[in-house]
């Protein structure tokens, strides 16, 4: 087993030797993590788990169209011998847990296929079991963990598989452990080297989060704009695809809650998080409008000005699409502005100046718009 773990370090060899691999090693290995013994248990499951990741990752470390691995074989072992596994597993103490988690995060990343055994098993209840003891558990206190990225991953290829029961994960309370999530990981991104936690993780699990977040949103979306086509073509499934839009409307309402985390992370150094922060930002502004009481705060319209100076011009406009989608749907928003918005307004009388030299219409008239509706025109 130690020779094999020296060379699981070893991606090249790994894929070089595929064949023999994955004829006689993978599935010598998950026989031994049916083990009673927990260190042979977990060597196992570690090795099985490193060198499948390689295969199903192969493009990142071999573009030899020679070495192209058919992953039908690894398919195949984790279906016969780990499947009906893995919620023991998932149960289990740690690390098993960790290892299964990042095998399957692999798995449905490669193959969304997978995704309906993944349900027919049962695995999305226990999946979000592991992620409640995880939030839970004040002695880990790591929202940032492998672990977590790994469940917060395979959450996110769920909700972007249009195959996925959604129903289940708002059933098993997806949306308020993404928020709970939420706030915990972009406080300590949000608090630096302060917050004694490993900042790049906690980096690259909110840049995990902002995905699941718009992929969630965007789902959404997509449901509220087919429903409203079907309602106006007075297509047959109009009344049923009304009443899942509501109920997803009514589901999702919470991440309003996000308005002003999102807000200030629009100043946030990472252009990433930057990006991925103005689209959900703006699909959560399209679907709620001005719904958070504090979405045009003193503090908020602050990140807003500052965003709006460091932008370029087609996020300007999205920025202030959301500003006047927020303006507009609430007065005590606009109300807001009027009264304590000085420094946003003069950000947006600015851009109006620079647009008119440069002849852009769209930005002149989106700015005139939230100036004349805030009474700063």
């Amino acid at each position: 087993m130690s020779i094999l773990e020296g060379i699981s370090q070893h991606p090249s060899i790994i894929i070089q030797y595929h064949q023999v691999v994955t004829e006689t090693i993978l599935p010598s290995l998950a026989t031994l993590i049916k083990s009673s013994n927990v260190d042979t248990k977990v060597l196992s499951l570690r090795l099985f788990t490193e060198i499948s990741s390689i295969y199903l990752s192969q493009d990142q470390y071999s573009n030899n169209i020679e070495n192209k691995i058919d992953t039908q074989r690894l398919h195949q072992i984790i279906t016969e011998n780990l499947l009906t596994q893995f919620e023991s597993i998932l149960l289990d103490m740690d690390p098993l847990p960790s290892y299964a988690l990042k095998l399957i995060l692999s798995l449905l990343e490669q193959n969304t296929s997978f995704i309906k055994q993944f349900e027919d098993k049962g695995l999305i209840p226990v999946i979000f079991t592991v992620l409640q003891d995880n939030i839970d558990d004040d002695h880990q206190n790591n929202p940032s963990s492998t672990t977590m990225q790994s469940i917060v991953g395979i959450i996110n290829c769920l909700v972007s598989n249009r195959q996925t029961n959604v129903q289940e994960l708002y059933d098993q309370g997806m949306i308020d452990n993404i928020t709970t999530l939420f706030f915990e990981v972009s406080g300590v991104c949000f608090d630096g080297e302060e917050s004694g936690q490993d900042i790049k993780s906690a980096t690259t699990m909110l840049q995990a989060l902002l995905e699941t977040l718009y992929n969630i949103l965007k789902y959404v979306s997509d449901i509220v704009r087919k429903a409203l086509q079907s309602k106006k073509g007075g297509a047959a499934t109009a009344g049923k695809e009304a009443e899942w839009a509501e109920q997803l409307l009514m589901y999702n309402k919470p991440l309003t809650d996000l308005t002003s985390v999102l807000t200030q992370l629009l100043c946030y150094d990472d252009s990433d998080i930057y990006d991925i922060t103005v689209k959900s930002l703006s699909l959560l502004v399209q679907l709620y409008g001005g719904e958070n009481k504090d979405s045009m705060s003193t503090e908020n319209m602050e990140f807003y000005s500052n965003a709006l100076k460091k932008a370029d011009v087609k996020k300007q406009k999205i920025l202030l699409r959301v500003i006047k989608r927020l303006v507009g749907t609430d007065s005590k928003h606009a109300d807001s502005m009027k009264q304590h918005g000085q420094i946003l307004a003069n950000t947006i009388k600015s851009l109006v100046q620079t647009a008119s030299s440069h002849a852009d219409v769209g930005m002149s008239s989106l700015a005139a718009e939230i100036l004349k509706v805030t009474g700063h025109l």
